[in-house]
């Protein structure tokens, strides 16, 4: 499926039941820098950053009674990589993934496994 330049992406944002405003955005979350230059890691940046907020505001609301060494521990258990592997996954994100093709074909199956993590 990396093979194609365009993928629908509308099953994936039922999925998400959220329609994006400017898929092109998506398509580019969903593209690695081995496949284009125009990438996933600016938006990487950013998203891990509001994501780190969300979390931490949820948190902090939610749990009152944690002091912040409690708070910081519990968002790192949710936001670490692990974790949104298996969300990612439940998703089948990688169905929408977009890499550098000889990467997606390697025989043993790590390097594809590995760049999908990293991915995440």
């Amino acid at each position: 499926m990396n093979a194609r330049a365009t993928l629908d992406l509308g099953p994936l944002q039922d999925r998400l039941a959220y329609q994006f405003k400017k898929p092109e955005l998506l398509n580019q979350a969903l593209t690695h820098r081995s496949h284009s230059k125009k990438n996933n890691e600016r938006l990487e940046f950013l998203g891990d950053s509001v994501l780190n907020c969300v979390v931490a505001e949820i948190l902090f609301e939610r749990y009152a009674d944690l002091d912040e060494g409690d708070l910081s521990r519990v968002r790192a258990n949710l936001v670490k990589q692990q974790a949104l592997y298996e969300i990612a996954q439940a998703l089948m994100l990688s169905d929408y993934l977009k890499w550098r093709f000889s990467q997606a074909l390697n025989p043993s199956g790590y390097a594809r496994s590995n760049c999908r993590r990293n991915f995440y």
